[in-house]
């Protein structure tokens, strides 16, 4: 099963049709939101159980803000779900 890692959680998520969005953050103390990101999409996408549901997932985008003395990234996923 997939997983969040730490650092990284979902703010949003909605859904029409076959086509899906999502938004999240990631926080790190050693400033690898980016890399915390990226392996977490890898992850799901070679989790074949999981993807066996979707014909897509892509990241769409990753913002850099300061909240207080952290870094923290803003992103967004989009995906499309298989046809039943």
């Amino acid at each position: 099963s997939v997983f969040l890692p730490d650092g990284v959680w979902l703010e949003f998520v909605s859904g029409s049709g076959k086509e899906f969005y999502l938004k999240g953050k990631a926080v790190s103390l050693d400033r690898a939101e980016v890399s915390l990101i990226r392996n977490y999409i890898e992850d799901v996408k070679s989790d074949k159980s999981f993807m066996k549901n979707f014909t897509s997932l892509d990241l769409t985008s990753i913002q850099k803000n300061t909240v207080g003395s952290y870094e923290v990234a803003d992103f967004s996923l989009t995906g499309s779900l298989k046809q039943q």
